[in-house]
């Protein structure tokens, strides 16, 4: 992967991440507009079978995108309930910190990595998407509106196929932020196991005593 792809990829997370606070549209790297020159010079009995196959394309990729949506809405989930799994066994953590303080340093590193995913999912299914229409009031006055109706099915189809596939190559950067920050979780989870534990800071086990009831008097 080049530079220039890495740093499309950078404006891209921070974007995503962005319209989930401020509404930003995310960005979008310049791509070449789709050719439509065929279109004039096409017979007009193919023009609607052309419209026709346009319009399934553009179902499919608003489809697509939606399916994105709602797989980064599964992913958001799973990542806060593993999060919150990890938090449960934190004791074990902070009592070995005495002796090895790496598998702190490790979980919180991977803690921060799952937050920074949970914004890139969180970004992927809220943030404002630029998908194509196709506005039939503007063409409706022609006397033969098919061919600008075909054009702007094939224009509708380019811009949501764009949308589509950054959201793919956001959430994909997403999962592989958050398959990090859990390997870490597990790594520092593992270590802390491993450790043996200091018996001066194992905290003394809680003894409840319950006394009897006082006998009634007679």
């Amino acid at each position: 992967m080049s530079l220039a792809e890495l740093r499309d990829e950078a404006r891209m997370l921070g974007t995503t991440i962005a319209g989930l606070f401020f509404g930003r549209t995310v960005w979008l790297p310049k791509a070449a507009p789709p050719s439509t020159e065929w279109i004039d010079g096409a017979h007009r009995r193919n023009i609607s079978a052309f419209r026709d196959v346009y319009s399934e394309r553009l179902k499919s990729e608003t489809v697509g995108v939606e399916a994105v949506r709602r797989r980064a809405e599964f992913a958001l989930t799973a990542v806060i309930a593993a999060a919150g799994l990890s938090a449960g066994a934190f004791e074990r953590l902070w009592i070995v910190v005495p002796t090895n303080s790496w598998p702190l340093i490790i979980w919180l590193v991977g803690i921060l990595e799952l937050a920074l995913s949970v914004l890139v999912f969180g970004g992927v299914a809220v943030s404002k998407k630029v998908l194509g229409v196709v506005d039939v009031q503007s063409f409706a006055h022609l006397k033969n509106p098919q061919r600008e109706e075909l054009r702007q099915y094939a224009w509708a189809v380019h811009v949501t196929s764009r949308t589509r596939r950054a959201m793919v190559t956001v959430f994909r950067d997403g999962f592989l932020i958050a398959l990090l920050g859990l390997t870490m979780l597990a790594v520092a989870h593992a270590i802390s196991w491993a450790l043996p534990v200091d018996a001066t800071t194992t905290p003394a086990p809680l003894v409840v005593v319950v006394s009897p009831s006082p006998s009634p008097a007679p």
